[in-house]
């Protein structure tokens, strides 16, 4: 069925119905077409941007460490634990050494031995919860 001359008398339901999609269908694909390169172009900015903002942070973390300071990027990064010399790990060799402990004379036990003892309770029940330490009463923890 040709589009030139179509004589509308001529055509049944079926076969307009047929041409109503296949225009429909033409129509969403050049749609379709016209987003994906609006997204292409988008993303082509987006990386750009991004690209740009990295070297400029770059260059800022850069002059931070030139005076000594640290940036944002090392200042907050978590240790991961499984490190020998981590809080957890230094919780469960006192526990090993000294047996049953306070939450108190674990926390003083740390702060002695200098270090700086953040949300020591939270330490304890992630320990508790993963079966490494337990509680035979409240606020005292053994090896579990």
């Amino acid at each position: 069925m040709s589009n030139e001359n179509l004589d509308l008398e001529k055509l049944s339901a079926d076969d307009i119905m047929a041409l109503y999609r296949k225009k429909l269908a033409e129509e969403e694909q050049k749609e379709q077409e016209a987003k994906n390169q609006q997204i292409k172009e988008l993303q082509a900015q987006r990386q750009d941007i991004v690209t740009e903002y990295k070297k400029k942070l770059a260059e800022i973390d850069k002059q931070i460490k030139k005076l000594g300071g640290k940036t944002s990027s090392t200042a907050g990064k978590k240790r991961s634990g499984s490190g020998k010399d981590s809080i957890s790990s230094q919780i469960l060799d006192m526990l090993k050494s000294n047996g049953r402990m306070s939450a108190k004379a674990i926390k003083e036990t740390l702060e002695s031995a200098g270090h700086e003892v953040k949300y020591l309770h939270q330490r304890l029940a992630h320990l508790k919860r993963t079966n490494q330490v337990k509680t035979p009463e409240r606020g005292f923890y053994e090896l579990g």
